[in-house]
C-alpha cells in the first residue's frame, strides 16, 4: 500500500495560431487518457487516431474538454454576403447551454475578411465572440456544415474546416475562458467535486485500471487523510512504527485489538481491502475476477484522478462552495484541493477576486491566520 498526497495540475490548452485544430486534439487525448491512464502512450502524432476513436465510439465526453474559440464579424445583410449563414450559426451557439456569446460593436470603417469575398470594407462591424467545445461542433455538425441551414434555402455542405472552424481563433479578452484542471484525490472527494456540472468530467476508471498490475505498482495508492496528526503521519511513512497486517490480523482474531491506535484501526481497513483486491484479480484470473469486479472491493481511501474543464465562472462557484463554503462546511478533503486552487487562478488573473463571495474570503482569512487549520476544520 503507497500511500500519497492530494494535488492539482492545471493542464493548459495550446493556442498557436497555425495548429489551433491540432492543439485542441492534443489536449482532447491528454484529458480523455486520464480515464485509462494510458499517458505513456501519447506521440506527437497520436491525437488524431485517439480522438477519431472518441468520435467513432460516440465517447462524447472527452470530446467537450477541447476548448474552441470562435470570433465571427458580422457586418450588415447588405455589405455582408454570409449575413444570414453568420447569423443563424451565431443564434445556435447563443441557444447552446455549452457555449457563452459575448458581442463587440466597432463604429468605425474595419476590413473584415469574408470567405470567398475577401477583405471587404465596411462602415462598422459587429463581432461575435464564442466560447464552445468540440463535442457541441461535433455533434451538430450537420446543422453547422449547412449554409443558411436556419433560412431552409440554398443548401450547400461544406467541410468544418471551411465552415464554422474557419472563423476559429485563439482566445481574446473579450472571449468567455475555459480551463482545465487535474485533481489527484480520493474516491470520496471525487463523489463532490464531480456534482459540477456544467463542468466537463474524466475520472480515471476503476473498471480498466488493474491496479495489480506493475504498470501500477502492482499495490494500492491510498491518500493520506487530511486530519491525521503529525505523529500519525510519520506511522503512514515509517515502516518501523507500523503494526503489520499479519500482527494486526492476529490481534483481532485474539479479541486483542486494544493494542491498536486510531491510525492502525484506518491502515488496517485499507490493508484488508488491498489484499483482498490483490488476491481476486491475481489469483483467480482476469477471466474470473476483472478489475471491473475488483473494483467494488477498493475503499473510499482509493487515489483516483480526474480532469475537469469548465468556463471561469463555473470555476467561481466551484470555489464559493468547495473553498469557501457558502453553502454549507465543505469537507475538508475538497477543501485541501479547492482552496490552493482558488488562489493559484486569483495569482494567474483566471478570475477576479470580485468573482468570488470576497466577503466570505475576507472573513476566513481573518479568522484562521493560518489557513490549513480552516482547511482542516
Amino acid at each position: 500500500m503507497n500511500i500519497i498526497t492530494p494535488k492539482f495540475e492545471i493542464l493548459e490548452q495550446q493556442y498557436n495560431k497555425e495548429t489551433l485544430l491540432e492543439d485542441m486534439f492534443k489536449h482532447i487525448e491528454i484529458c480523455g487518457r486520464t480515464c485509462y491512464k494510458s499517458e505513456d502512450k501519447i506521440t506527437d502524432t497520436s491525437y488524431g487516431k485517439f480522438v477519431k476513436m472518441l468520435e467513432e465510439s460516440e465517447h462524447g465526453a472527452m470530446l467537450e474538454h477541447g476548448t474552441v474559440y470562435l470570433t465571427i464579424p458580422l457586418g450588415t445583410p447588405i455589405d455582408d454576403p454570409q449575413y444570414m449563414w453568420k447569423h443563424d450559426i451565431v443564434s445556435f451557439f447563443s441557444k447552446n447551454k455549452y457555449s457563452v456569446v459575448k458581442e463587440k460593436t466597432i463604429n468605425k470603417t474595419v476590413d473584415v475578411e469574408i470567405k470567398g469575398y475577401g477583405m471587404q470594407t465596411q462602415a462598422s462591424a459587429h463581432f461575435y465572440f464564442i466560447t464552445t467545445n468540440w463535442r457541441v461542433i461535433y455533434e451538430n455538425r450537420d446543422k453547422l456544415l449547412s449554409k443558411y441551414w436556419l433560412n431552409n434555402f440554398h443548401i450547400e455542405k461544406e467541410s468544418l474546416k471551411d465552415s464554422v472552424l474557419q472563423w476559429m481563433t485563439e482566445p481574446s479578452e473579450e472571449h468567455e475562458k475555459r480551463y482545465t484542471v487535474r485533481f489527484t484525490y480520493h474516491l470520496a472527494v471525487a463523489r463532490d467535486i464531480n456534482r459540477h456540472r456544467v463542468q466537463s468530467i474524466g475520472e480515471e476508471s476503476t473498471r480498466y485500471c488493474n491496479y495489480s498490475k506493475e504498470k501500477f505498482g502492482a499495490e494500492l495508492n491510498i491518500i493520506e487523510p487530511i486530519w491525521f496528526t503529525d505523529e500519525e503521519k510519520e506511522v503512514l511513512y515509517n515502516k518501523d512504527l507500523q503494526l503489520s497486517f499479519i500482527e494486526m490480523c492476529a490481534a483481532i482474531a485474539n479479541d486483542n485489538d486494544n493494542i491498536f491506535r486510531q491510525v492502525d484501526y484506518w491502515m488496517f481497513a485499507n490493508m484488508a481491502c488491498e489484499y483482498a483486491y490483490m488476491m481476486n484479480t491475481t489469483q483467480f484470473g482476469e477471466k474470473n475476477w476483472t478489475a471491473q469486479k475488483g473494483s467494488l472491493i477498493l475503499p473510499l481511501d482509493t487515489k483516483t484522478c480526474s480532469v475537469h474543464t469548465a468556463f471561469a465562472s463555473d470555476w467561481c462557484h466551484f470555489f464559493n462552495l468547495r473553498a469557501l463554503g457558502t453553502t454549507g462546511v465543505p469537507r475538508p478533503s475538497a477543501k485541501e484541493v479547492a482552496w490552493p486552487l482558488m488562489i493559484e487562478f486569483l495569482v494567474r488573473y483566471y478570475i477576479d477576486e470580485d468573482q468570488i463571495d470576497i466577503q466570505k474570503y475576507n472573513e476566513i482569512k481573518n479568522k484562521y491566520p493560518n489557513i490549513q487549520d480552516y482547511i482542516k476544520k
